[in-house]
């Protein structure tokens, strides 16, 4: 909880948005306030609204994190304010039980803070062994209760590890992840057609109004004309006006286009009295396609 409100460069990352329960959500809106921001991202109006606005900023991104790695940023944002009661949770967490154990207590771009705690099963002095990549020195003994030590952060993913007569643990420090770079983008076309169910009016009656419509689409996709809409039918039922009715296209917008219509049945007996008739509408969308570099510089613009 003391890593959600911070404001610093290694706390800013939408990232960790994602990482976010409902329940810490909850707590963070409860005792900040509406107005709050968790990881960068406004906590909005509920939690489908939190990740929702994570959401939009990950499209608009390349990269994600690992759960290794959101921790590893999660460290680095700990508030040095909250360090005891970190601490705290760390004994009651994860110290409680005998053993070897390590967590790591509060972390910087370059450095990792890490507590050893060894709880004896049985000796006092231990002589344990370790596992480092890193030109760090390890006390070779450890005396009952907790040692402090401070790594370098490695330039690429490696484990800490000690070991003595089958108690250990493991922590894996990654190299501080990178700030999210802008993906690229070109702007694609997509045409869809769409198709109202049969439509059927008996005698002189129409059927009642059919409004046939546009799909949902994702808010950065915007409609660019509706290429054709007409009427299919076996029947003479196939033009506007002529024994149908169509209409609501002074209602479309940019992202949503509709066209209501109904059809006539006849009066004469002929196809037993009913009138048949499909609408179908044809648009064009243009949205934004995320694309590698290599294929945006090869793709064009429409």
């Amino acid at each position: 909880m003391a890593t959600y409100n911070r404001f610093d460069n290694s706390n800013l990352d939408w990232r960790l948005a994602t990482y976010v329960t409902e329940s810490a959500y909850d707590q963070v809106k409860k005792s900040a306030g509406a107005n709050a921001v968790i990881y960068g991202t406004p906590v909005g109006a509920n939690y489908s609204d939190y990740q929702s606005a994570a959401k939009s900023k990950s499209e608009t991104y390349n990269e994600s994190l690992t759960l290794n790695q959101a921790t590893n940023i999660m460290w680095t944002g700990l508030d040095p304010s909250a360090g005891n009661a970190y601490r705290e949770c760390l004994k009651a967490k994860i110290f409680s039980s005998k053993g070897l154990h390590l967590a790591v207590i509060s972390a910087t771009r370059s450095e990792v803070s890490v507590l050893v705690s060894w709880i004896p099963t049985g000796q006092g002095k231990i002589k344990p062994l370790w596992t480092w990549a890193g030109t760090e020195k390890f006390p070779k003994k450890l005396q009952p209760g907790d040692t402090g030590l401070v790594l370098k952060r490695p330039t690429q993913q490696q484990m800490l590890q000690v070991n003595f007569n089958g108690n250990q643990d493991t922590l894996i420090i990654e190299p501080y992840p990178a700030t999210p770079t802008p993906a690229t983008y070109v702007q694609m076309t997509t045409v869809e057609t769409y198709r109202s169910p049969e439509q059927v009016g008996w005698s002189d009656g129409f059927s009642s109004p059919y409004t046939l419509c546009s799909a949902d689409k994702p808010d950065s996709w915007v409609i660019r004309r509706v290429i054709d809409f007409h009427l299919e039918s076996s029947q003479d039922r196939k033009t506007c006006g002529r024994w149908t009715l169509c209409g609501g296209s002074q209602a479309d917008t940019s992202r949503r286009a509709c066209r209501v219509t109904s059809v006539q049945g006849f009066t004469k007996g002929a196809y037993g009295g009913y009138g048949r008739m499909t609408s179908v509408m044809t648009v064009e969308w243009t949205h934004p396609e995320k694309v590698t570099p290599a294929a945006a510089a090869s793709s064009p613009t429409p």
